[in-house]
């Protein structure tokens, strides 16, 4: 909240601006290059609805007004949209990291009412060939970029994250 973004700034108040929590597990690339291959093949079970609400909830309650959305391919919770308008908007915004396979003119619509902020969408390179290749997911590129446009179009900012250097 700007209550704690001020006190932050002003008071030297030591909480935590942001909070990052993986929502999913699965992920529908194989990415060699993706930290979330180490948790994948875990024993430990992602959290469940009411664990991400709660770790959520938490977090803006010690003062993060910012969550971050993340997995494995934080898309493929079931529950996204109902886990975004749990998020008190006054209190915290809310992005996501995704590699934007899923982001349909509908879903876009959805997560903007829902409160979503902003996506940032995994690029590893501006050649699609060798992008599908790294993610061992043909045809998510292209996917990808009608994602960012769909996001774009519906007033989500958007930003481009990669796992690699070129």
């Amino acid at each position: 909240s700007l209550q704690y973004r001020l006190l932050r700034r002003f008071k030297q108040l030591r909480v935590p601006a942001t909070a990052t929590i993986a929502i999913a597990k699965a992920c529908q690339c194989d990415c060699t290059h993706c930290s979330a291959v180490y948790y994948n093949h875990s024993s430990k079970k992602v959290l469940g609805y009411e664990d991400c609400q709660l770790a959520i909830m938490q977090s803006i309650k010690l003062g993060a007004s910012t969550i971050i959305l993340l997995g494995g391919e934080p898309m493929l919770n079931p529950r996204i949209i109902e886990l975004l308008n749990s998020v008190p908007k006054d209190h915290a915004h809310v992005i996501m990291f995704s590699n934007g396979e899923f982001f349909t003119p509908e879903i876009c619509r959805q997560l903007k009412l829902a409160g979503l902020m902003g996506v940032f969408v995994s690029i590893d390179s501006t050649n699609a060939d060798e992008h599908d290749r790294l993610r061992k997911r043909p045809g998510l590129f292209g996917k990808a970029l009608a994602g960012i446009n769909n996001l774009q179009r519906e007033g989500i900012l958007v930003g481009i994250s990669s796992y690699l250097s070129h």
